[in-house]
């Protein structure tokens, strides 16, 4: 457990680095486009495995992983069925804000809030196999 706490604090770190820019945020808008995969992780359905969602404890204070909007953080977790070391880490993106006023909206969408979020979630190996994708895999989905 203590392995997998490690690779999700190195994923949300990285993610901050990943983030789009203002003007990458107004064209996805724009758009029209979701910018929820509606807890899919951008998977496609047949290719998902079904994750438990896993809320992190609230029990550092200010310190402890939480949403816009104080909810606790959590992602999808799938372990390998056959002690795989191979793993599938899909963040969401779309969550960054840029101004006080864009941060209080997210913070009342699944964007910015835990509340809303499926007990379970797509979680799927996409890792390639001399024929194609492998089918088994540690996942990490994190919304």
């Amino acid at each position: 457990m203590l392995q997998l706490k490690l690779t999700v604090a190195a994923c949300i770190a990285a993610t901050a680095a990943a983030c789009n820019t203002a003007e990458e945020l107004a064209a996805d808008l724009a758009a029209g486009g979701s910018l929820s995969h509606g807890g899919l992780g951008g998977l496609d359905r047949e290719l998902s495995g079904t994750a438990p969602l896993t809320l992190l404890p609230q029990d550092k204070g200010n310190e402890s992983p939480a949403c816009l909007d104080g909810s606790p953080y959590g992602f999808y977790f799938n372990p390998s069925k056959t002690g795989s070391t191979k793993w599938t880490i899909s963040i969401e993106g779309g969550g960054w804000c840029y101004d006080e006023q864009e941060c209080y909206s997210r913070s009342k969408m699944a964007l910015g809030s835990s509340k809303g979020w499926s007990k379970t979630a797509g979680c799927g190996c996409m890792n390639t196999k001399d024929d194609g994708l492998d089918e088994d895999c540690n996942c990490l989905y994190m919304p």
